[in-house]
């Protein structure tokens, strides 16, 4: 029998075709846009339909696939930013940690303190310094630091003036007659305690916020009677008006400006303070394209080093000690003790600390330097105060009687007053920023988009990736045949004992 098909002696290389594995065919276009779940594909390799109907459908199917990734971009673009949205909502407790309220005379002296104080000290112009000494950002008297008389002033030590600041200010016993916290009488001396601020010396009531509220209205809250001694007023730049002036802020929290205060008390007044919590927390960066910029207490270390807790307040006035420490060696009584520097004698005082100049450079400096941050969780606290007439005659009258009635009537208009603060409801007000393309809203969107312009899924998507996986593995499979077969060689000898018929 003679070779047939090839050439007896010669080399031949055989050609296999692979084997399907496990039941699986080799991965066809034509047959995977038949069967993949997406609207419109099958089309395109549909041999019954005009030529132009399948470049209408390849068209139009492009014009979704384009449309379909820029908006997906635009998903994912949001998700990168992390943009934010706001939410409100009104929160039903049981109880309300009560504020930390800050008691302030508008008059920082009694001037009948100051008047024994010039003779006691021995001091000249002891009054030019303590009229001057709240006079931060304004107009400062010129002093004449070469004279004799002001010698000694030049030359107190701060020591002996912190003291005059504790000893000048009215008492706490004559600046508060009368106390109550949900109808219970509180302890004057022991719940209001001294504290010195950007106004002089204050009085902190639930600095440690252990009081709470249970019930709203103005028997669930604090209720104050304060005397307001105008005729013991001494004249400074804060006792243009008299009353009182009160901050309502966080327990904890230090550094409270009373200047920017939210609630002002007159004498002859019966003042009803509600206030509304407001709690709002912010997202810290990157959110909304990395323009957020509050200060993640939970998340980040405290970079005050004389504070122990952040707070912006906090920031603001070591920030303000930084700079008065920096630019005048000392500090103002108001700021912290920052690295232990003591307070400026009366000359630096007058000639450093004080006056537009040394505020206008400070604000330069908190911006350049300290950067401070609100903290991304605040709580703020609105107040609305209602205010009547006090008191009333026929109320004097029936106490006192007819005799003397209009001594104390005439002295309570003048010096007296009530403040009543209180919660106007056991709920807060509550802003919170999320952000706005999570995982899940990415996904919901994506899922969206590919259904309305090509009737696809994310499993629509699974099926691509499978027929390109598929596609990739059968053609390195049917290289390394070809490669294989390709090195395999078959000899075919010549047969010469064959016979004829």
């Amino acid at each position: 029998m003679e070779c047939s098909n090839c050439k007896c002696g010669e080399k031949k290389v055989l050609e296999e075709k692979p084997k399907e594995e496990d039941g699986e065919k080799e991965p066809s276009w034509s047959e995977f846009t038949q069967e993949v779940s997406m609207h419109g594909i099958r089309y395109v390799h549909l041999n019954k339909i005009h030529p132009v109907t399948k470049v209408l459908w390849v068209v139009t199917i492009l014009i979704m696939l384009l449309y379909a990734g820029y908006a997906s971009w635009e998903f994912f673009n949001t998700f990168i930013k992390r943009e934010t949205t706001t939410k409100f909502r009104n929160v039903r407790v049981k109880e309300l940690q009560f504020p930390n309220i800050l008691v302030c005379s508008n008059n920082a002296f009694n001037r009948h303190y100051v008047a024994s104080a010039v003779y006691s000290y021995n001091v000249t112009g002891l009054d030019i310094l303590l009229k001057n000494l709240f006079a931060y950002g304004q107009s400062v008297t010129h002093v004449n630091w070469s004279s004799p008389e002001y010698h000694l002033l030049a030359n107190l030590d701060s020591s002996t003036l912190q003291d005059a600041m504790y000893k000048l200010s009215p008492p706490v016993t004559t600046t508060i007659q009368y106390a109550t916290f949900r109808s219970e009488n509180l302890n004057i001396t022991t719940e209001f305690k001294p504290v010195l601020t950007d106004i002089g010396l204050c009085y902190s009531f639930n600095e440690d916020g252990r009081h709470k509220v249970r019930n709203p209205g103005l028997l669930g809250g604090l209720l104050l009677v304060l005397n307001a001694e105008v005729d013991s007023y001494y004249v400074g730049p804060e006792s243009l008006s008299s009353g009182f002036s009160m901050a309502a802020n966080k327990p904890g929290e230090v550094g409270v400006m009373v200047t920017d205060s939210i609630i002002g008390v007159a004498p002859g007044t019966y003042s009803k303070v509600a206030l509304d919590l407001l709690k709002i927390k912010r997202q810290p960066p990157p959110a909304d394209n990395n323009t957020a910029d509050c200060f993640d207490t939970e998340t980040k270390p405290n970079p005050l080093s004389f504070y122990p807790e952040y707070s912006y307040n906090a920031c603001v006035r070591e920030c303000q000690g930084n700079h008065s420490i920096e630019k005048c060696g000392c500090r103002h009584f108001f700021e912290p003790a920052v690295g232990g520097a003591d307070i400026c004698n009366p000359q630096t005082f007058m000639s450093c600390i004080l006056g537009k100049s040394n505020l206008t450079e400070f604000y330069e400096y908190l911006e350049d330097v300290c950067q401070c941050n609100s903290t991304c969780t605040e709580y703020n606290y609105k107040a609305s105060t209602a205010i009547t007439k006090y008191p009333n005659p026929m109320y004097v009258r029936d106490i006192y009687g007819d005799g003397i009635a209009d001594t104390y009537q005439g002295y309570m208009e003048k010096n007296m007053m009530i403040a009543g603060i209180y919660f106007n409801s056991l709920s807060y007000d509550f802003l919170e920023e999320e952000i706005a393309y999570g995982v899940f809203d990415i996904i919901a969107s994506l899922g969206g988009t590919l259904g309305v312009c090509i009737g696809a899924s994310l499993l629509t998507i699974c099926e691509f990736i499978q027929f390109g996986v598929n596609s990739i593995v059968w053609s390195l499979h049917r290289f390394r045949q070809k490669k294989r077969v390709s090195s395999t060689l078959i000899h075919i000898q010549p047969r010469n004992d064959f016979v004829r018929y």
